[in-house]
Formats: C-alpha cells, structure tokens, sequence
C-alpha cells in the first residue's frame, strides 16, 4: 500500500451542537479576521479579509523552538500588542481586541484580546494571541488544552458553528447512499493509479464492492437565510487480510440546495494497516462576508496539520487561504 510519512494525530473538536449568528464584533478596524482556539485561552490567527481576498502575514510556527528579533537576539516569551512586528500583519491595520468565540457554549463568548504570546505546538513553536473571557474567571470547562476548542471571529456579522450529524440517522443514511456509487468510482481510480506505481491491494475488485462503508465524521453547517446545508464527511472502507488491516479514506463536501445533494468537493486516500496516510478535516464554521460563504477547518496528518479557508462559489469549494499550522 501506499507508503508516505504520515500519520493521523488523535484529536477531539469541541464543535458547537447548533449554529450560531453573531453581532459585528471589532468593525471599527473595517477587516473580518478568523482564527482558532486553542487550550482555552490561546488564539491562533487564520486569516483577515482585506479588500475582498483572505490574507495572511502571521509567522508560522518553526521547528528550532525559539524566533530572532531584528537585534538578532531572542524574542521575549510575549510581547504587548503595539510591540507585535508590523510584518505580521497586512498592512495598514491592526490586532482587533474584540472577539467573539463559536464552539465552546449554546451561546457566543466575548473574548478580549491581551497580548501576543508564544507557544509550543507538537514539535514547533508558533505566535498566538493570549485572550481573556469577557464576564468568565475561568475557562470553557470540558476544553483539553492540547485541543482544538473553536473557530473566533471578528468583525463578521453572520457565522456558524459546525454541528456534528449523528451517523445513525436518517440524515446520515441518504449521504451515505449518495455518496457509494461515488466513492467505489474513486476508489478504483485510485486503485488503478496505485497499480500503475505497482502498489497492490490486498484485496480483489469482488471483494471490495460488497464492503461497507464506514462514516467517521459528519458535520454540518445551515445558512441562516436559503436555508442550504453544506456537509462535511469522512468515510471509510476497511479491509482485513492475514497481515495488515487496509483502508480508504473518502473527504467529501455535500451541498444541499433544498432540492437535491451535490458534492462540491471530494479526495480519496488509500491506507494500509499503518493508517499514516491521510488528510483528517474538521471544519470549525462558517462566514458570510459580502455575499460569499467561507468555512475554515483544521487539516490533520502525520505530525503536521494545516488551516485552510474555503470559499463555496456558483457550487464548487476552493481553498482561498493556506496557513502552515506546524509539526514534527
């Protein structure tokens, strides 16, 4: 099977159970900013919306374990918001202290901004934003501080936390009956790639057909006014023989429009008994900003993981922003 260095990194999301509009929060500085929340109280910055394009100028976590100022000494371990390098940021503007929080409550948390701070992820470290509740002494309970806790907005009138799908409903049973034709399609399209590359599958086309398949994760997000509903899932094909348990891994974007479902978006992995192949997503939520919808989401594999905006345009979903979340 297909051998690369990767691995799945165990993670849990705490993901809102329903969605959430929010007021405008930080419009004075007249930029959207996304970022994600981590260990309660830890913000680290996606993207800012800056006349009409998603930008990043932020530095992305490193691997020596420590950042040079331009002295070329070590940085201190925080620095004030008005010390923060004008590079990490786009130009013309400045860090936002208002934020509101989706992800961690039935209701949207106020957030206030205090400094920047470094932290250590995995094996690197990065820059974030040190952030305090607005009216809470304490953080989120239930919230791991190695996890992932939520997507933070600012400046963004209208947006959405993800909801997860129970996989034994009858939601998750028309997805899943959409999505077999598809993903026995893919499969054998990747499948005939990996044979090309004389990589086998331990197992016969016969045998592969009648398998079930498996949903990991489903997520969903409702626009507020359409009402259409864009689906995230992951689903799996698992295999056994006498020396390694195989898999396929399917990452698929389903629009729904009121009418019908359509896949906006889908790549296939194939996997061996190692499962270090794939790419694990967990969308956090989703903006509306003049007129177009964006989701972010954490993107997982094998000591590393990535931040990615995508963009749901005339049905297709793009990536408008790539940001390097760091790894061993």
């Amino acid at each position: 099977m297909l051998r690369k260095r990767f691995s799945i990194f165990a993670i849990s999301l705490l993901i809102i159970s329903w969605w959430v509009v929010l007021t405008a929060s930080g419009a004075e500085e007249g930029n959207a900013w996304v970022g994600i929340l981590i260990g309660g109280d830890i913000i680290i910055p996606v993207g800012v919306f800056q006349n009409a394009k998603w930008r990043t100028s932020w530095p992305e976590p490193i691997n020596d374990g420590g950042f040079i100022n331009d002295s070329d000494g070590p940085r201190p371990k925080t620095l004030p918001l008005d010390k923060v390098p004008t590079d990490w940021l786009p130009d013309g503007i400045k860090i936002p202290r208002n934020r509101i929080l989706l992800g961690t409550g039935s209701n949207q948390q106020k957030l206030m901004v205090e400094k920047a701070i470094e932290f250590d992820s995995d094996c690197t470290s990065g820059w974030g934003l040190k952030a305090s509740f607005v009216g809470k002494t304490q953080k989120p309970e239930g919230v791991d501080p190695k996890l992932k806790a939520g997507l933070v907005t600012s400046g963004i009138s209208k947006a959405w936390a993800s909801e997860t799908v129970d996989p034994n409903s009858s939601e998750s049973r028309s997805l899943l009956k959409l999505l077999r034709e598809k993903f026995d399609s893919a499969e054998q399209d990747a499948l005939r790639i990996a044979d090309s590359l004389n990589i086998k599958h331990p197992t016969s086309k016969n045998e592969r057909i009648y398998k079930p398949l498996k949903p990991e994760k489903i997520f969903k997000m409702k626009f507020e006014q359409t009402k259409k509903i864009l689906y995230f899932i992951s689903v799996v094909r698992q295999y056994e023989n006498p020396d390694c348990y195989a898999a396929t891994l399917y990452n698929v974007w389903v629009l729904w429009n009121n009418q019908e479902y359509k896949i906006v978006a889908a790549d296939m992995m194939l996997s061996d008994c190692d499962w270090k192949e794939g790419n694990w997503i967990y969308p956090l939520g989703m903006v509306s900003i003049e007129g177009k919808e964006y989701v972010t989401s954490v993107e997982l594999g094998y000591e590393w993981e990535n931040y990615t905006i995508k963009m749901l345009d005339k049905d297709a979903l793009k990536i408008v922003l790539f940001v390097r979340g760091g790894g061993c």
